[in-house]
């Protein structure tokens, strides 16, 4: 049960929870990256406005900003990979949890049973026990016994019911819990999407920027600047 509980709370408090320092790290990562290429973007347009369209740092400026944008996308990946690796590892831990709890709850489910047919049982013999006793008084030793039995065995089945409801209440939190390490994952794996998209349009973008520059140097007939290369 303690176990189970650790689990429970763990899993809870720890959402995207990788070693501590691995997602530290990684999210500093993240706002290093985004900061540094926050600056250059910012002043992009400002800096080209000061030079000829022919001039070769055009490209250059460009070109640092597309690096940047890339480092902080690449580092944005990482993030999210590895959060996407927890919450699958999470996933999995919650499933095992439920699948021990299910078959700790099937096992005392069997034990209740069980005393409950004894209680039964020995409820019967009393009942007989009690119309012999009533012609015979050298069975009362019997009785006492008997019915000391009989309260051990009600004991039995309440401490059986009482264990009973907590499981039933264990595998209802540890199935909200499921729902919800699932949802983190999906929420995780459409972030993970929506980036892979957002990757390729910041591409296409500083491509066509630097398209763009290669074009107003032609129209000044001052000489190409040097074309994009593709990345491999």
């Amino acid at each position: 049960m303690r176990t189970i509980f650790l689990l429970i709370a763990f899993s809870t408090a720890g959402a995207f929870a990788q070693p501590p320092g691995r997602m530290a790290a990684l999210q500093q990562s993240v706002d290093q990256k985004t900061a540094d290429w926050d600056s250059l973007a910012r002043t992009l347009e400002s800096r080209l406005a000061r030079m000829l369209p022919c001039d070769p740092r055009v490209r250059t400026a460009i070109e640092d900003v597309n690096k940047a944008s890339d480092a902080r996308l690449a580092a944005l990946s990482q993030y999210w990979q590895a959060a996407a690796a927890q919450a699958h590892a999470d996933v999995l831990s919650v499933a095992k949890a439920l699948a021990d709890e299910d078959a700790a709850a099937r096992d005392v489910d069997t034990a209740r049973a069980e005393a409950e047919q004894q209680r039964i049982a020995v409820d019967a013999q009393l009942a007989d026990l009690a119309d012999s006793l009533k012609r015979r008084a050298q069975l009362d030793e019997a009785g006492k016994a008997l019915t000391a039995i009989a309260e051990q065995v009600r004991q039995r089945v309440a401490a059986a019911d009482q264990e009973s409801a907590k499981r039933t209440a264990l595998t209802a939190a540890l199935r909200d819990l499921q729902v919800a390490c699932l949802a983190r994952e999906k929420s995780i794996q459409t972030e993970i999407a929506a980036l892979t998209i957002e990757t390729a349009r910041w591409s296409d973008y500083y491509a066509s920027r630097i398209a763009r520059a290669h074009t107003e140097c032609s129209i000044t007939n001052q000489g190409p600047t040097r074309p994009l290369r593709k990345k491999q």
